[in-house]
């Protein structure tokens, strides 16, 4: 009966963690802030429930890791439905108003969100739009940053969340305005404030967003903090881009093939030139056998044309 009754006290008080959790994220309820950074709290699982909640929202099979599951097409979205847009993904980074990180943010930064909210939302209206799994948007950049000291820590980011990893990022790319002079004397012009940060795995951009998004020292001021979300792309353009990119691929493989062949007919060419004739070579034998009878005295000519016929 004891254990019964500890049983019971376990199970009441990890519902009501877990209906804590969910106002929480509905922003009904407290949050827990730890050095300006919100946490997001919930129920652990166990290793199975976490595998079968993974190909939920992936659209996986069990079995698939990596780029396997889907996540460069889509993912499955609430409901079963097929989400090739990654929509699940558009909400990541935001706040809500009227939060504790909302009231304690700049007014600046306020409409800044505010503003980069409805950009997003007209995009995302349109069938040519998705979110990226991987490319981040950035804004309030400092403009003395280059692309240099955005990618370090951006990666720092990930290993403060996540120390065993080693994120790799393949692009970074900060706007600027070629028409205005760069203090730092940039020849591509002043920085915009806003750029990009492209990392090669989904969980490290993941990880980046939820580590940098509004934090206080991230960018070593209070009233810019980072402004971070998925980026939104133009998927006609993506899929032009991937187009001309295979093209160039192919244009790099076969001049690499006719090289290859080329060299290899050269090389064929010169091992015949390099080896004698067999003819030639016997002939020129002959002659050197000539060249050392002519040397030969007459006497022993003679002696040996005698001793031939006896």
């Amino acid at each position: 009966e004891e254990f019964a009754h500890d049983r019971d006290v376990v199970a009441s008080a990890l519902d009501a963690a877990a209906a804590a959790c969910a106002r929480t994220r509905e922003g009904k309820g407290p949050e827990i802030l730890v050095k300006g950074v919100k946490l997001e709290v919930d129920l652990a699982l166990t290793g199975d429930d976490a595998r079968k909640l993974g190909q939920t929202l992936t659209g996986s099979q069990p079995g698939q890791t990596g780029q396997s599951q889907g996540l460069t097409a889509g993912s499955k979205a609430a409901g079963g439905k097929f989400d090739r847009r990654n929509m699940y993904l558009a909400k990541e980074g935001f706040i809500e108003e009227g939060s504790a990180q909302w009231m304690a943010m700049s007014e600046n930064d306020r409409r800044k969100r505010k503003r980069a909210a409805e950009e997003k939302n007209e995009k995302l209206k349109s069938p040519n739009f998705a979110v990226s799994i991987i490319r981040l948007a950035v804004r309030n950049i400092p403009p003395s940053w280059d692309e240099q000291k955005l990618r370090a820590v951006f990666i720092a980011g990930v290993k403060e969340r996540a120390t065993k990893e080693n994120p790799h990022v393949k692009q970074v790319k900060i706007l600027r305005d070629p028409e205005r002079t760069d203090p730092g004397g940039n020849p591509a012009g002043k920085s915009r404030g806003f750029g990009f940060v492209e990392f090669a795995d989904h969980s490290h951009a993941l990880a980046a967003l939820r580590q940098l998004n509004n934090n206080p020292k991230a960018f070593g001021s209070t009233e810019r903090r980072p402004i971070v979300e998925f980026a939104v792309d133009n998927v006609k353009i993506l899929r032009s881009r991937e187009d001309k990119l295979l093209k160039q691929k192919q244009l790099q493989r076969q001049k690499k093939e006719q090289q290859q062949q080329q060299q290899g007919a050269e090389g064929a060419e010169a091992a015949v030139v390099g080896e004698p004739d067999n003819q030639q070579q016997q002939q020129q034998e002959v002659s050197n056998d000539d060249r050392w009878w002519e040397e030969v005295p007459d006497w022993l000519k003679a002696s040996r044309q005698q001793q031939q016929q006896q």
